[in-house]
């Protein structure tokens, strides 16, 4: 599984990608969505009946 998340996370990530593709690595990779934008979208939209 993969998670890019904030800060310095994507770039490290895609990176690691490269290199994992050129040793030709044959495995699944799974994304996942991280980081303040999935927070923002999932949580702070969907909580605000709780929060009330």
């Amino acid at each position: 599984m993969i998670i890019k998340g904030d800060g310095i996370g994507p770039e490290v990530v895609d990176l690691m990608l490269n290199v994992l593709k050129e040793c030709n690595m044959q495995a699944e990779i799974i994304n996942c969505e991280a980081g303040s934008e999935q927070w923002e979208k999932m949580v702070l939209k969907t909580s605000h009946i709780f929060l009330m």
